[in-house]
């Protein structure tokens, strides 16, 4: 009995300070935790691919806006009730009341996820992690987290430190991250800058393993490297100088060789042009022609005789060429056919040899009537000439070898 009292007394008791004080407001508002991700600023190893975000737990307080009013005059309208309720809504807003544990997390995109070409190549860190030079794919790395509990990426030049993958503590199921700080004399640095010079060394092989002549020496250095690679964090120096002293060889065989093939195209093009030159119209031939007929008739006799030979041949072999294809032959494989042309370009030659000793003779020949006391100049005139008239001798019996083979 006494308790019914009670509660009686209590319910008046509220009523009546409802009448005083005019109406109850209750408000939409609870708590709750939540994880709030933040992506971080920082490049580094997988950046592109696991990108770093800090995760924290907070605990919120959550307010929707919704208003209930209950008593006396709830509501500021004209049609509100005298006693009763009215509802409302306001601004939603949350306030945090409590910051919880943080950690920095990897989220592992599905781009990206499969292993590089490098994903083979590490070394370790001091501790004994294994160290990847640039980072392997997601699957990699969560396959070595599975394996090995931890795994670790160097990040690029100029940075000395190193990026550690772990499993995250805090928030369970997920991949976590630290850049853990290395000095320039470290296991860590040694490691790095012997794996770039064997990648270097690799890059110099590589580009010669095409090569006709030294490829099959570039593929050997390309497994020699392939091998001390493999070998990491075993560095072996010794090794690498004797990779990196047989490459720097290679790359000055290579030098060597396109110098002497640049020289024979260009001994080549040289030879095609004074050929040319010869057949259709040396320069200044009308001055090299009155100045051979006064001194040597019989030379430019046998420029006349070559040219005619040269265009009777080149003739024959363009009709010879033309019955090959008729035939489903290749000229341009056929052994006679290019016997033949050969026969032309040495007459050819033959005839640019002549030319270029009555140059010499013509030149001298006007110098020494510039300055007739040099004797000199007369007698480098005279040179010319005979070298020009043996030119024009052994022509001529080429010439006629080649007659007789008709």
């Amino acid at each position: 009995m006494k308790v019914a009292e009670s509660l009686f007394c209590a319910a008046c008791l509220a009523g009546v300070l409802l009448m005083l004080s005019g109406c109850l407001v209750t408000r939409g508002t609870s708590e709750t935790w939540r994880i709030e991700k933040t992506d971080l600023e920082q490049s580094g190893p997988g950046a592109l691919y696991a990108r770093p975000c800090r995760w924290q737990n907070r605990k919120v307080a959550l307010d929707d806006g919704t208003r209930k009013a209950t008593g006396i005059f709830p509501g500021m309208k004209s049609e509100s009730p005298i006693l009763g309720s009215y509802e409302w809504c306001e601004s939603p807003s949350e306030t945090v009341l409590l910051n919880g544990d943080s950690e920095d997390i990897v989220v592992m995109s599905v781009y990206g996820s499969r292993p590089s070409a490098t994903s083979s190549v590490y070394g370790g860190t001091q501790d004994g992690t294994r160290l990847y030079f640039s980072y392997p794919g997601n699957d990699v790395i969560k396959n070595n987290i599975a394996a090995l509990g931890k795994v670790a990426v160097m990040h690029d030049a100029p940075y000395r430190r190193y990026r550690l993958f772990y499993p995250a503590v805090v928030f369970k199921g997920q991949y976590a991250f630290k850049d853990v700080d290395v000095s320039g004399n470290s296991i860590e640095m040694d490691q790095v800058r012997y794996y770039e010079r064997l990648q270097a060394v690799k890059a110099s092989a590589s580009r010669l393993l095409s090569h006709d002549v030294l490829g099959t020496k570039a593929g050997k250095a390309v497994a020699a490297a392939d091998r001390l690679l493999a070998a990491l964090p075993d560095l072996q120096e010794s090794a690498l100088q004797r990779v990196e002293k047989y490459v720097d060889d290679l790359r000055a065989e290579s030098e060597r060789l396109e110098e002497e093939a640049r020289r024979a195209e260009e001994a080549r093009r040289l030879a095609i042009a004074r050929r040319k030159a010869a057949e259709d119209g040396w320069r200044n031939e009308d001055d090299l022609r009155g100045f051979a007929l006064r001194e040597s008739p019989t030379v430019w006799q046998v420029v006349q005789q070559l040219r005619a030979e040269v265009k009777a041949r080149k003739e024959s072999i363009a009709q010879l060429r033309a019955d090959l294809r008729l035939f489903g032959k290749d000229p341009e494989i056929d052994p006679d056919c290019l016997k033949l042309g050969s026969d032309v370009d040495a007459l050819l030659d033959s005839l640019a040899g002549i030319f270029t000793n009555l140059e010499n003779a013509y030149i001298a020949a006007k110098k020494f009537e510039a300055a007739p006391s040099r004797k000199d100049y007369q007698d480098t005139m005279k040179r010319a000439l005979e070298d020009g008239i043996q030119s024009a001798t052994m022509a001529t019996e080429r010439y006629k070898a080649m007659m007789q083979k008709k």
